[in-house]
């Protein structure tokens, strides 16, 4: 949570294929995307459409 704070926004992204890490007691698989975004937006107080857009957009950027 800490570091979700600090970290630039244009430098966060997500993990969606982490199958030895556990995330609420269940394995880290893309369904559970939707709550890790919503996690980001609450912890960094924006709103969740705001925090997806600027998560794809630094995806797209590391594909360009």
């Amino acid at each position: 949570r800490n570091i979700i704070k600090l970290l630039p926004r244009e430098r966060l992204l997500i993990e969606t294929d982490g199958p030895f890490t556990n995330y609420l007691n269940e394995p880290c698989t893309p369904s559970i995307s939707p709550r890790i975004v919503a996690a980001i937006a609450e912890i960094r107080n924006t709103s969740l459409i705001e925090t997806e857009k600027q998560l794809w957009s630094n995806f797209s950027a590391i594909l360009s």
